[in-house]
């Protein structure tokens, strides 16, 4: 690359990149204004980001045309490094998709302004094509992740307001040292199931819901079953525990039947910014958020038990034929219909996704200091490594639980108690008021209607911000009659 520095007509610095220019030879001032003023923006933008400034003249004006709105900027190369200090951040073009997510939140990313230096991006052509590919697809996943939230956050609140009304024996915690044993439902678990069932009176085995029926049908009944997920079809892998006496491990904000809630043992899990982390705090285990159930298992189960962790069925991976280990509840689920047959579902299944991808991500990105954890799972499964999580196979994972003994088997759950009624009937009363109290907030706004709030954020007239006040309080009201409907 063959890079020169010189004085423009008006004593100001400038640069070639191979002979080509990046600024104004004359006066990179007012070029950089020109560039600046030529700029429309249709809503008031959160942040403005600008990829490869160079030598960031437009910085200056950038300011000044969006007051008080952070600026950053996406590098090309590390050539310009000394005018960094003109932005708020600035970033690396090979670690966008990673930085972005992780510095951004998606109400940002959504309501952010990006900008390009055009000579830049044609001496840097083919960076520049990568870099707005990877803001498209980011942008893209923000706006996903914005409408899931809008979708689940809703739904998570009135699951919510169901727990904290209808839940009845909350278990305990205790602290164990024997192994423990995840089920995931991948088809890898299939061939562990011997294992599984040959061993089980030497571990603590904790099955993910979707995993239950196949232990059960399969005549090994789990210590625990966990789920977590916020949406209806979540209870069609949970009737499989009418058939077998297991706990359940639930967030507040899963989905899980009234007829469940009043009956069933429960350990009730809490990710710390849920709104029930001030209800039953005595009777909760507080784990992290993870986008994956399996996640959670295994953060329940390091926080749980200081011994060896194994997990089976997490392939991540997509797989020929069916994606889960069978029986799985959601096979009778009815969805299959002659336009849109089982073969076709299944066929779509083996391209893979890009939830798999970010589980996958997770996993492997995760550190485990101090702990020993082990995925099971046999060689012709194998379609990616996770980290820090070491593989071995069934056979390896048969020959360790040889040697654990029956009478070492630990449980997890402690005991359980029922919630007195003037318990729960302060608890409710609580939660009643919590509700009333804030849910006209500006927070509760942007958590359970994100996609108002990034709208409304962007919205340039005030008859447009007052359209989306208007749309959203008919929204909450609707949601808070739903509430405390609920809550009696």
């Amino acid at each position: 690359m063959e890079i020169q520095r010189f004085l423009a007509k008006n004593g100001s610095p400038v640069v070639s990149v191979n002979r080509r220019l990046l600024h104004s030879s004359y006066s990179p001032e007012k070029e950089a204004q020109k560039f600046t003023d030529g700029i429309s923006s249709s809503f008031l933008p959160s942040a403005v980001i600008i990829t490869e400034p160079a030598l960031s003249y437009c910085a200056v004006f950038l300011r000044k045309k969006f007051p008080g709105i952070p600026l950053y900027a996406v590098r090309y190369t590390d050539l310009f490094s000394e005018y960094d200090s003109l932005f708020d951040r600035v970033f690396s073009y090979s670690s966008i998709e990673t930085e972005f997510p992780a510095f951004f939140t998606e109400e940002t990313i959504c309501s952010a302004l990006f900008l390009q230096w055009q000579p830049s991006a044609d001496v840097f052509s083919v960076i520049n094509t990568q870099v707005w590919q990877s803001l498209k697809k980011i942008l893209m996943k923000s706006r996903t992740v914005l409408f899931t939230r809008e979708f689940f956050e809703k739904k998570w609140l009135l699951n919510t307001a169901a727990f904290i009304k209808y839940s009845g024996n909350l278990c305990g915690i205790n602290g164990i040292s024997a192994p423990v044993v995840i089920a995931a439902s991948g088809p890898s678990l299939e061939p562990v199931i011997p294992a599984l069932r040959k061993y089980s009176e030497g571990f603590f085995l904790i099955s993910v819901s979707s995993a239950t029926m196949t232990l059960v049908k399969n005549g090994i009944t789990p210590d625990l079953c966990i789920s977590t997920d916020g949406g209806y079809w979540a209870q069609r892998h949970l009737d499989i525990l009418r058939e077998a006496d297991i706990p359940l491990a639930i967030p507040a904000e899963g989905y899980c039947s009234r007829n469940f809630l009043e009956s069933r043992n429960i350990l009730m899990l809490d990710y710390r910014d849920s709104f029930s982390r001030d209800f039953y705090t005595d009777r909760k285990l507080f784990v992290q958020r993870c986008g994956t159930v399996s996640g959670t298992a295994l953060d329940l189960a390091l926080t749980a038990s200081s011994g060896k962790i194994y997990i089976c069925g997490l392939d991540l991976a997509a797989a020929p034929g069916f994606q889960h280990t069978q029986p799985n509840a959601l096979e009778n689920a009815g969805n299959d219909t002659r336009i849109s047959p089982k073969h076709t579902r299944l066929t779509r299944g083996e391209f893979g996704s890009e939830a798999l991808d970010i589980y996958r991500n997770y996993f492997a990105s995760a550190h485990f200091p101090g702990r020993q954890i082990f995925r099971v799972i046999d060689r012709k499964f194998r379609r990616n490594s996770l980290g820090e999580i070491q593989d071995i196979t069934g056979a390896e994972f048969s020959m360790e639980a040889e040697a654990w003994k029956p009478a070492e088997k630990e449980s997890i759950i402690g005991k359980p108690e029922r919630i007195p009624p003037e318990e729960k009937a302060a608890a409710v009363r609580r939660f009643r008021e919590m509700m009333s109290e804030i849910s006209a907030t500006p927070e509760f706004e942007r958590r359970i209607f994100p996609l108002d709030a990034v709208a409304k954020e962007r919205a340039v007239e005030e008859s447009g911000r007052e359209k989306c006040r208007e749309r959203t309080e008919l929204k909450r009201q609707r949601l808070m009659e739903k509430i405390f409907r609920i809550l009696g």
